[in-house]
């Protein structure tokens, strides 16, 4: 969906890769959008190790748990 209005969209597939995109991507970063529970840093280290060279960044956390027992 986001391809289609015209974003460019870096799909990764673990928070590791996702840094070291941020670091090694030259181009503009407008969004991260990450989970908040992942195995290694997690979405909200993830999202703080990029903040610090990418200090206009927006992040948007989601969760994907579905294990919610009542």
């Amino acid at each position: 969906m986001l391809n289609r209005k015209g974003y460019k969209v870096l799909a990764l597939e673990n928070d590791p890769e996702g840094l070291r995109a941020c670091k090694e991507y030259d181009g503009r970063i407008d969004l991260l959008l990450t989970d908040v529970v992942m195995p290694h840093l997690g979405g909200i280290e993830l999202a703080c190790e990029v903040m610090k060279s990418r200090k206009d960044i927006r992040v948007f956390y989601m969760l994907g748990y579905t294990n919610l027992s009542r």
